[in-house]
């Protein structure tokens, strides 16, 4: 599987459950899950490596972290973060890229009850493989374990404009309006 495949597969998961941005995450999991269980063993672990990457991609962002501080309020949690960045990639590579670069345009989308947490993205791969092959297979031969081995070709290096909690109202208005975060 190669990005631009990953990418399709979301995407038709984004339209089954009617592009609505931030909503049905679970519904998207699931629609993923079925189509991925028709996929080789080798695309289904391509799969988890993409996801993987692109949650590293977004979590180095500054922009993404300030969009979900704006969301959820001040202080990131790992794990909440973690899954905002999982429910941020289930909305496909447009919504990503707009967060990445200009997320105060994402405030139409968004709103106090979207769903961004998408801990159940984290075992799409997994759940897949299982449906596809079975739950007999050695825990080693499962994408997340096999992901996890490899060498992933990203930066630990940061991007954009670093910023302090004060910053925000001003860097991003549209969405500090909309979350009215005083």
């Amino acid at each position: 599987m190669t990005e631009p495949e990953f990418w399709q597969v979301v995407e038709e998961a984004c339209q089954y459950t009617g592009n609505i941005p931030f909503q049905h995450t679970d519904l998207k999991a699931s629609h993923l899950i079925d189509t991925l269980s028709n996929f080789n063993k080798e695309d289904i672990i391509d799969f988890e490596r993409i996801l993987q990457i692109k949650v590293i991609e977004a979590r180095q962002h500054y922009n993404v972290s300030a969009l979900y501080e704006i969301i959820d309020g001040p202080g990131i949690s790992d794990d909440c973060y973690l899954y905002f960045l999982y429910a941020l990639i289930a909305q496909g590579q447009k919504i990503v890229d707009t967060a990445l670069y200009h997320p105060d345009t994402l405030a139409p989308v968004l709103e106090p009850t979207s769903d961004i947490d998408a801990e159940c993205f984290m075992y799409i791969a997994d759940e897949a493989f299982e449906k596809r092959f079975g739950t007999s297979a050695p825990e080693e031969e499962y994408p997340r374990n096999q992901v996890e081995d490899m060498e992933l070709p990203v930066s630990s290096k940061r991007i954009g404009q670093q910023w302090e909690y004060d910053d925000l109202p001003v860097r991003f208005p549209t969405l500090w309006q909309k979350f009215k975060r005083d």
